[in-house]
């Protein structure tokens, strides 16, 4: 009986083939995860928040901080009802309607009138911001700032 002769040249570009195929589906997944990590590490995110003055115990600030890793282009904050400390009277529009550029780590604070105005109100927040200047993609939070709740007692 004759067992069939394996023609190992054949053999090796067979098995050679179907590994570089592998190879090269592996370093394809590799390569968009790398690039979406590496997307992921340089995101900027920028939030609103009410903190104390330090130059003032019955005043307090407006900060629109950047808390990301990347920075922030053509910032934009909108005030839903806007922050009032009469019942006419609108006290932020400003300066936060929009910001060119803020780095990472870095705020920019609004002095407000007296915080006693504030700790009632409760308002819809959405801040917006650019990747890169030229980009026409607009990436947003959008929460609630609850000053009744999250800033009782606050101040004295």
């Amino acid at each position: 009986m004759n067992l069939p002769t394996i023609d190992w040249s054949v053999a090796g570009t067979v098995v050679t083939a179907v590994a570089t195929i592998v190879l090269a589906f592996v370093t394809t997944i590799l390569a968009r995860e790398t690039k979406r990590l590496s997307d992921a590490t340089s995101q900027p995110s920028v939030v609103v928040t009410l903190e104390p003055s330090p130059w003032s115990i019955i005043h307090t600030n407006l900060v629109l901080q950047n808390t990301g890793t990347g920075t922030a282009y053509d910032i934009e904050a909108k005030f839903d009802p806007p922050l009032k400390t009469k019942p006419h009277e609108v006290l932020v529009e400003m300066p936060l309607r929009s910001l060119s550029v803020l780095k990472p780590g870095s705020e920019f604070p609004v002095f407000l009138r007296g915080f006693e105005k504030l700790n009632e109100q409760v308002v819809c927040v959405e801040v917006s911001w650019r990747r890169t200047p030229k980009s026409k993609k607009r990436e947003t939070h959008s929460y609630v700032l609850n000053s009744r709740m999250d800033y009782d007692n606050w101040g004295q």
